[in-house]
């Protein structure tokens, strides 16, 4: 099946369900206070043309799902579980979903057993040909990134989608900035 130019897209930076985040220390909220910058980066090279929406769960867990074409979801080891949930929920939908962040790259075996298509390293340099396959009917079950990302070259994510009570200062602050990226060895 081939899609037109306009799709419409969730971006979810997943949670922690409350118990989790009480026992790692992070009090009633969902994740560290820092802003992941990640799903923010993919949100600003998705083309224009499409719909697209980013969830951050940190301001509290997604309790109605509503359908839409494509559904990233992004997360930590710490968010594996609540990834896994909201794959399923998803795809429950008929949504066609898209798994990634740093346990994904690590277990993409596991994380193939919950979405359509996983994502291995760096969203920035994959996403785009994804989104291309994706409109041509013919989407990968894995994309993965065989280089660093220049993030020199990225366009600045729109801070603006992280509002909200979570990341408002003493407890967090929106001024994360992305100066470096892992390990090159890694």
């Amino acid at each position: 099946m081939k899609w037109g130019d306009f799709l419409k897209i969730i971006l979810i930076q997943a949670g922690t369900e409350e118990k989790i985040s009480k026992e790692m220390g992070f009090g009633n909220r969902n994740r560290i206070n820092m802003p992941m910058l990640g799903l923010l980066y993919i949100e600003a090279i998705t083309p224009r043309d499409m719909e697209i929406e980013v969830i951050d769960e940190t301001h509290g867990l997604i309790k109605e799902f509503e359908k839409a074409d494509i559904v990233g979801i992004s997360g930590m080891t710490v968010h594996a579980n609540r990834m896994y949930f909201l794959a399923e929920e998803y795809r429950k939908l008929g949504c066609y979903v898209v798994l990634g962040g740093i346990h994904v790259s690590f277990m993409q075996e596991e994380a193939l057993r919950h979405a359509d298509t996983v994502m291995v390293g760096e969203g920035e340099l994959i996403w785009p040909q994804f989104i291309d396959d994706f409109k041509n009917g013919v989407p990968r079950r894995v994309y993965q990134a065989m280089q660093p990302t220049d993030i020199q070259g990225l366009p600045a994510p729109k801070r603006r989608l992280l509002a909200g009570d979570a990341y408002k200062m003493p407890a967090g602050t929106l001024n994360s900035i992305a100066a470096t990226r892992g390990c090159p060895r890694g």
